[in-house]
């Protein structure tokens, strides 16, 4: 758009110029008379004429010439304006992956502590192991039913809770399919790189490094 305003610009005053005359080259004769000044009033009336349009010609290129320079600046100011939308979108997608990221944060932070108030200060071997076993089962149901925050952190606390898990990478690959679904590819990547990298023989690293590819 600033290319062709340019070149309108430029076309309206090479064509404004080249009608101007000097005010010097009005007032010479024509060849018939030798080149000699005339005091004719009529000769002098009509190149007071030709003075005239001159003068309406120099008034015309300065409006052209102002009115150019004021849409130019329009052009400008919206192609600024342009520029700050587009930081604003990306601004706010930033936001509002951190503000999820923080609801999930806090919710996993507020039920460990309710966790943490209801459990035993001495818990049995298989008392243990059912509870783990439950957790898992919860965490499964959540992602069955597509309730991916839900799932997110019920997996998570499984982690924490059995590191040593032959379902931890289940777990993990698992983690990373329910950001992906809400649209958090980065995170996905985190943990599908995790399984991949971790438990590079198992099942769940084969299905990781197909979904790193489609992302």
């Amino acid at each position: 758009m600033r290319n062709k305003l340019v070149l309108v610009g430029s076309i309206a005053m090479i064509s404004l110029t080249g009608c101007l005359q000097t005010r010097s080259e009005i007032r010479k004769d024509s060849p018939s008379t030798g080149g000699k000044v005339t005091s004719s009033p009529i000769v002098f009336a009509t190149k007071e004429r030709e003075l005239s349009k001159e003068a309406q010609a120099d008034n015309r290129f300065e409006e052209v010439n102002k009115d150019f320079r004021q849409l130019y600046g329009r052009v400008e100011t919206m192609e600024n304006q342009m520029s700050q939308i587009k930081d604003n979108k990306a601004l706010e997608t930033q936001i509002k992956s951190l503000e999820t990221k923080i609801a999930l944060l806090e919710t996993t932070v507020a039920d460990l502590n309710n966790r943490a108030k209801k459990e035993p200060v001495k818990e049995a071997a298989s008392d243990k192991k059912k509870e783990d076993k439950d957790e898992l089962a919860s965490a499964n149901k959540y992602y069955e039913e597509k309730k991916w925050e839900e799932a997110i952190l019920a997996y998570e606390d499984y982690r924490k809770q059995n590191p040593k898990s032959k379902h931890y990478a289940e777990a993990t690959f698992k983690i990373g399919v329910s950001f992906q679904s809400l649209g958090m590819k980065d995170d996905a990547k985190a943990f599908y790189k995790e399984v991949v990298d971790k438990f590079p023989a198992s099942k769940e690293a084969g299905l990781a490094k197909s979904k790193l590819k489609k992302i």
